[in-house]
């Protein structure tokens, strides 16, 4: 994939802007180097807009910077308007920027938070003086306008008091006040919601045809990309990978990485199964040491030993459809990738039906609490509790006391300690404070023990359980004194 070559460049007197063989690299210590951009050409006719595309890191924003000068690639040709950029000096460059304008992608930061409004969008005409002052203020009035601000309330406030949609609007302002042949619009709406995305692309559209623009749209969300385009370049890696018209990249992607990028798209379907599309495992290669020939090869299901041995070029496979590949798709064709996402080619197997909502394992083991969450219904699953049967000895033999009450404690002679008190459940009892920490409860004794403990009657299958009343217990200086009752009380008195 990633690949060399200028066999999809149109003739020089057809394209405004004309990028070859551009190279950006950025030093590290000890000799190392950020290769952020290697050796990509592309070009833009004017009035048309160019889609620039590819996942975080691949370049994207480093090359409309670079088309700006800002800083200056390490190599390579920017030639706008027959003109070479790379060669200008400060002030000529300066003087060609106001022809080559860009909306950067924090809408917020990139405008001063210290100065006007009015001073921010009538900075390019204060400093090539053009026209007098009332023609600049007027001109300031019309761009505020035209992009949906009103003038006089945001002339003289500030970009803090104005919220990102709004921001951004007053960076397209600012960028369009000089009458720019090219606009390099770096994610303009990628930190904005999606209601203010429609907003700001159907205006970048009017303000297109109303000025006749040329830009360069850069952006990671295909969607986007398709609506506003006329031809898309696919990025990875600082690589150029596809380049073709917008519906026929959606229609028959023939890279492995743009058909990806287009399958990482949500679809509004129940019925698709997000584990049927194409997917790519692997993590993206450092680009301080980028792999060898393709550099896509590391996460590519299709790779074979001559992608790491030569670099792709890149090459026509249809009409205006440019790819840089040694195998690509076919039209139709659809990735093929393994069961982890791996490099290994095999088609993606289901997750068996048993590992889903299956049973809990066995208590200890890493995976216990687990399996519920695995579940595609997304609902705990329930046991079923089984109570042991208790029963009491009494004078009409074995009474059976219920099949879903606990274990009563063992009968105990007078005298004795119960051997069943840190077994049983703790009750607080309902005539006293409960008991204090440490000690068990009372010892229960039978209505045949020969105690004059109160007893009360329990009704069971075969008759009534005489059950020992439990004694009220001395309060304890362990226990803990109800405060909400206190202050209940307190607001009954004063009430």
């Amino acid at each position: 994939m990633a690949g060399t070559g200028t066999a999809h460049l149109r003739p020089a007197e057809d394209v405004l802007l004309r990028v070859e063989d551009l190279l950006v690299e950025f030093k590290l210590k000890r000799g190392a180097k950020v290769n952020a951009v290697t050796g990509i050409s592309f070009d833009v006719k004017p009035g048309e807009t160019l889609g620039l595309v590819g996942e975080s890191g691949c370049g994207k924003s480093t090359t409309g910077k670079a088309i700006m000068q800002l800083p200056p690639p390490t190599g390579g040709r920017v030639i706008f308007e027959g003109r070479e950029l790379t060669g200008l000096s400060g002030k000529e460059m300066r003087q060609t920027r106001t022809k080559v304008q860009m909306i950067f992608q924090d809408p917020i930061s990139s405008l001063n938070p210290r100065r006007k409004i009015e001073d921010i969008v009538a900075e390019g005409l204060d400093i090539w003086k053009t026209g007098d002052k009332g023609a600049r203020s007027r001109k300031v009035d019309e761009m505020l306008l035209t992009v949906g601000m009103d003038p006089d309330v945001a002339r003289g406030r500030r970009p803090f008091q104005f919220s990102g949609g709004q921001c951004q609007r007053i960076s397209i302002a600012r960028a369009v006040v000089t009458e720019p042949e090219m606009i390099i619009c770096d994610e303009p709406v990628s930190a904005l919601d999606v209601s203010v995305q429609a907003q700001i692309l159907n205006l970048l559209e009017d303000m297109k045809a109303r000025y006749g623009l040329t830009m360069i749209f850069i952006a990671h969300d295909l969607a986007v990309v398709k609506n506003i385009s006329d031809r898309v370049v696919v990025m990875y890696l600082g690589k150029i990978c596809e380049v073709t018209a917008p519906d026929q990249l959606y229609a028959h992607p023939s890279h492995p990485y743009t058909q990806a990028l287009l399958g990482a798209i949500p679809v509004p379907d129940p019925d698709v199964r997000p584990e049927d599309r194409p997917v790519v495992g692997g993590e993206i290669p450092s680009p301080v040491s980028p792999p060898s020939g393709c550099r896509f090869r590391t996460r590519c299901p299709r790779a074979q030993d001559t992608c790491a041995e030569v670099e792709p070029q890149i090459r026509e496979i249809a009409p205006d459809h440019f790819v840089a590949c040694h195998f690509p798709l076919a039209p139709g064709e659809k990735l093929i990738v393994s069961t982890n996402g791996s490099s290994s080619t095999g088609e993606r197997q289901p997750i068996p039906s048993e590992a889903v909502g299956s049973d809990r394992p066995e208590s200890g083991s890493p995976a216990e609490g687990l399996a519920g969450a695995g579940s595609t219904q997304g609902q705990s699953q329930d046991r079923e509790v089984t109570v042991p049967t208790a029963s009491r000895d009494d004078a009409s033999g074995d009474a059976e006391v219920g099949s879903a009450e606990l274990p009563s404690p063992e009968p105990v002679r007078p005298g004795e300690t119960s051997r069943s008190g840190d077994i049983g459940p703790r009750h607080a009892s309902s005539e006293g404070p409960a008991q204090g920490v440490g000690e068990g409860p009372p010892p229960l004794e039978t209505s045949g023990s020969g105690t004059d403990a109160p007893t009360t009657e329990a009704a069971g299958p075969t008759g009534p359980v005489s059950l020992p009343k439990r004694p009220t217990a001395e309060p304890s200086e362990h226990d803990v004194p109800d405060y909400d009752a206190e202050h209940r009380s307190e607001g009954d008195d004063k009430s």
